[in-house]
């Protein structure tokens, strides 16, 4: 694993080869598996139609970003300050994170049954059909 910095984020990435690798500003293709820890206080940054999934973001403050029609499944939020973030548009099936992180993020009415199964795993809840 190494360690980049794109802005004032540090990103832990697997063992690639950098001349293997194309630097970019467009994400269109994806970061997975990738660690964001410590992130800075940001504005005015958009990340749209993003593969950010099975990855891991431990202490971000991240208020006010947008991800706008990403893929954040299996992403794990620990200790993540995302309030004003829009997630509109986001697939947040199998997003891990506690309820406190998501506190004041905007989302869609179509990522409300993914809001409903993250809440029930959260709380432990039994629901039954009977």
């Amino acid at each position: 694993m190494r360690t980049t910095t794109v802005g004032d984020v540090k990103v832990l990435l697997p063992d690639l080869e950098p001349d293997g690798l194309d630097t970019t500003t467009n994400l269109g293709g994806g970061i997975t598996e990738a660690l964001v820890n410590g992130a800075a206080r940001r504005r005015s940054v958009a990340f749209s139609e993003c593969t950010l999934t099975n990855g891991a973001w431990s202490s971000c403050r991240l208020p006010r970003i947008a991800l706008r029609s990403c893929d954040l499944a299996g992403l794990e939020l620990d200790s993540c300050q995302l309030d004003g973030t829009d997630l509109r548009g986001s697939r947040l099936q199998g997003l891990k994170t506690p309820l406190d992180n998501l506190r004041g993020v905007t989302v869609g009415e179509d990522q409300l049954p993914d809001l409903t199964r993250l809440t029930v795993a959260a709380l432990d809840l039994t629901v039954r059909n009977d």
